[in-house]
C-alpha cells in the first residue's frame, strides 16, 4: 500500500492555484514553479520514507532468543 502514495503531490491542483495568487507566495513563483516544487518535495519525501523503511529493517533489534 505504501508504494501507492510515494511520489504523489501532497497539494491538489487547486491548492497550487491559490497558493499562487496568496499573500504566502513571498518569492513569487508562479504555477509552474509550483508544481516543480511539489513534485520535487514528493520525491524527496517518498526517497526518505524509503530510507526510514530500509534503517527500520536493519537496525531494531528482534525479541531476545529464549532458551
Amino acid at each position: 500500500m505504501a508504494a501507492i502514495i510515494l511520489g504523489k503531490n501532497l497539494l491538489s491542483e487547486d491548492e497550487l492555484i491559490e497558493f499562487a495568487f496568496s499573500p504566502d507566495n513571498r518569492t513569487d513563483r508562479n504555477l509552474v514553479e509550483l508544481r516543480q516544487q511539489a513534485g520535487d518535495a514528493a520525491m524527496l519525501s517518498s526517497l526518505m520514507l524509503i530510507r526510514m523503511m530500509k534503517a527500520d529493517r536493519f537496525y531494531i533489534e528482534g525479541k531476545p532468543n529464549e532458551g
